[in-house]
């Protein structure tokens, strides 16, 4: 059975994000795309979510997470991130459209523990 487009869309930005493709992650995104960051700015279009992403992630390193829990409903993706030892860092939320391409997405970092 082939995967959702809201599940393919969350499973690319699992493999451009961690495969060192930071530079790549706005062109997963629609042009009108709306970015919920985890410090709550709100990002919207493609070229401002591309620069978000280039003053924050390096392209050429990747990131050390991979899905763990996803829940999809309709266009609509939760995704658990998780480190190497199975911790819980953060929950990404995904909309997607009809083309594939997220539409809307939230960031929630999971709070350092006391």
């Amino acid at each position: 059975m082939e995967p959702s487009l809201v599940r393919q869309a969350a499973d690319s930005y699992e493999q451009v994000a961690t495969s060192g493709g930071a530079g790549k992650l706005a062109d997963l995104f629609a042009e009108d795309a709306v970015f919920h960051s985890p410090d709550g700015a709100i990002t919207t279009g493609r070229a401002a979510i591309r620069a978000f992403y280039d003053g924050r992630l390096v392209a050429g390193e990747p990131l050390a997470w991979h899905f763990g829990r996803v829940v999809e409903a309709g266009d609509e993706c939760w995704a658990e991130l998780e480190n190497d030892d199975g911790r819980l860092i953060a929950t990404d939320h995904f909309t997607v459209g009809d083309d594939g391409l997220i539409t809307r997405m939230a960031v929630f970092l999971r709070p350092p523990p006391s």
